[in-house]
């Protein structure tokens, strides 16, 4: 008699738990297709089976494409298999799904800082702060991607939009 959507975030509590036995009890009983499918693949992720996981989180964007943990959770799959360009595009999609949801903005710029695009990294970033205002480590690569990108007005005011927050005014300065 429990709803499909309280199975799934039982599930998902359990897999947190690291009690795979009673996810999969749930997951046996989710008549729901693509909370089954979320379940697995959050499972196969944590269970340390990424190719499975990704394969997985692939069949559910089929029917909730817009979820923005499962396309973050996917770019962890795909980072863990090596495949960083389809990481960088499941991060991206998760931003673009809800950039409040999770850190997918700051994992995603520096994954192109890495890869020699500030530009790219300043963008992302700027969407990312949006939605994020305070949130100090993106304003932190947000100044980094902009001076590494030349933009150094942009750089330069968002060190010292750090620099007003006494636990990070060291690292600002």
């Amino acid at each position: 008699a429990i709803p499909a959507e309280a199975l799934f975030a039982f599930g998902d509590v359990f897999i947190s738990a690291e009690d795979y036995d009673h996810a999969r009890e749930i997951i046996g009983v989710l008549d729901e297709e693509a909370f089954s499918l979320l379940l697995r693949a959050r499972l196969a992720l944590a269970t340390g089976d990424p190719k499975t996981s990704l394969a997985l989180y692939e069949e559910a964007f089929r029917l909730w494409p817009a979820n923005s943990g499962a396309r973050y959770l996917a770019g962890v799959a795909a980072m863990k298999l090596g495949d960083f360009e389809r990481s960088l595009s499941l991060y991206q999609d998760a931003l673009r799904a809800d950039a409040q949801a999770n850190d997918a903005g700051i994992v995603l710029a520096r994954l192109q800082l890495a890869q020699g695009q500030p530009g790219a990294a300043f963008d992302t970033l700027d969407v990312f702060l949006r939605k994020n205002e305070d949130h100090p480590q993106a304003i932190r690569d947000f100044a980094t991607s902009a001076m590494r990108a030349g933009l150094f007005a942009y750089g330069e005011g968002a060190r010292a939009r750090l620099a007003s927050d006494v636990q990070w005014a060291g690292i600002a300065l």
